[in-house]
């Protein structure tokens, strides 16, 4: 998988996109898709960024192989709720539960 996939999660409005690809090629996507330089990026398996698009802040999953993307997407889930003033504590953890598989789900189902 070496093109960008993209998730709309419409309950909190954000736009989320992932990519399943070596960290040399995740660097020029970003670099196209973001203009952004991540040239001094160095020995990763996987990153969650957060970019600008058309003005809007959109997260970046990106994964070297499919077993970083819980990893990932754990990231992903904390970036989107502590934006929304929702942090991770016992009574908010099943919020993160949901959203996590949500996204686990949208993602493998794009790689099948």
């Amino acid at each position: 998988m070496r093109k960008w996939r993209h998730i709309y999660v419409d309950l909190y409005v954000v736009n989320i996109y992932w990519i399943i690809c070596s960290l040399d090629w995740f660097k020029l996507k970003v670099k196209a898709e973001f203009n952004a330089d991540l040239t001094d990026l160095d020995a990763l398996d996987g990153r969650f960024q957060v970019f600008e698009k058309e003005n809007q802040k959109v997260g970046v999953i990106w994964a070297s192989t499919v077993s970083e993307l819980a990893h990932e997407i754990f990231h992903c889930v904390v970036w989107m709720l502590n934006s929304r003033g929702l942090w991770l504590t016992e009574s908010s953890e099943e919020a993160y539960a949901y959203l996590i598989d949500f996204l686990d789900r949208k993602i493998r189902r794009g790689i099948s």
